[in-house]
């Protein structure tokens, strides 16, 4: 892949709900066509414009991800994404076959260099020990325009036990879901976690697939009441499973992403804003 970049995802479970299909009646086009006059602007008269699959652009201090890594379950060409960025404002547009099966891919910001680089590298303040972390958080605002089903908004948090971070000394995945349709997490439902910003289901199961190179525990938090913008202290997660789960807190945070997990869906995404910050 171009650029070094080596992205390995979660696995998760598809929902087999019968919940009907978003705007089913309604064309790709017309879906479209229903964009706010800024996220038609963003893909109209973007900056930067990136629709090489498995690649990535810089976005201000950060790197947006044209992540389809599960393309390879669908007929060739049969599935598009582009990424876009002016100024602030960064987003993607997707178009998958209903038939697909599966996540098909995960269009994302990346903040740090993640686990994948088997470098020293730091990017905007990570890699960072987990005890020596005061506050982690991200604030974000955004419109998804969605055709069809199943698709998330969600953080992706990486830990790894030592540095350099690399595949082989992971530890850990965490997962924040603040948005979901037709969507099931990988794992099973170990608990509830209430914060002051919304209340999540708390999902725990353990990935190992050679074939996935995957070998580390996976935990996600799945918000009850969905929604598309609002404040998120990831240390508030970390510490719950610090706390109730055994997570390491000398372990390092290595990346931080923030994407749509995306399955048998087409849609656009506009993030109006994504504040990062670390102390």
């Amino acid at each position: 892949m171009r650029n070094n970049l080596i992205i390995i995802f979660t696995l998760l479970v598809i929902g087999s709900s019968c919940k009907p299909a978003l705007n089913a009646g309604l064309t790709m086009e017309e879906v479209m066509a229903l964009r706010s006059q800024e996220a038609k602007a963003l893909e109209s008269n973007a900056d930067i414009v990136n629709c090489e699959k498995n690649t990535q652009h810089e976005h201000n201090a950060y790197v947006v991800l044209n992540n389809m890594w599960g393309e390879a379950n669908l007929k060739k060409d049969s599935a598009a994404l582009c990424t876009f960025s002016k100024g602030e404002r960064f987003g993607w547009k997707w178009s998958v076959p209903n038939h697909a099966k599966g996540v098909i891919g995960y269009p994302s910001i990346r903040v740090g260099p993640g686990p994948w680089r088997n470098d020293l590298a730091r990017m905007n303040g990570l890699p960072k020990q987990i005890n020596t972390i005061n506050h982690l958080s991200v604030d974000f605002d955004t419109e998804i325009y969605v055709k069809h089903k199943t698709y998330n908004l969600a953080v992706d948090i990486w830990l790894n036990e030592t540095l350099p971070a690399n595949k082989d000394n992971i530890t850990t995945e965490i997962m924040v879901w603040e948005d979901h349709y037709d969507f099931n997490s990988y794992g099973k439902k170990v608990g509830e976690l209430v914060t002051d910003f919304g209340a999540y289901d708390v999902m725990s199961g353990y990935l190992k697939k050679e074939e996935w190179q995957q070998d580390w525990q996976y935990y996600a938090f799945v918000r009850q009441d969905p929604r598309k913008s609002g404040h998120l202290d990831l240390m508030v997660f970390i510490d719950y499973l610090i706390k109730n789960h055994g997570l390491n807190p000398n372990d390092y945070v290595t990346s931080v992403e923030f994407g749509n997990e995306i399955g048998d869906s087409s849609g656009f995404t506009l993030f109006k804003d994504f504040k990062f910050d670390l102390e």
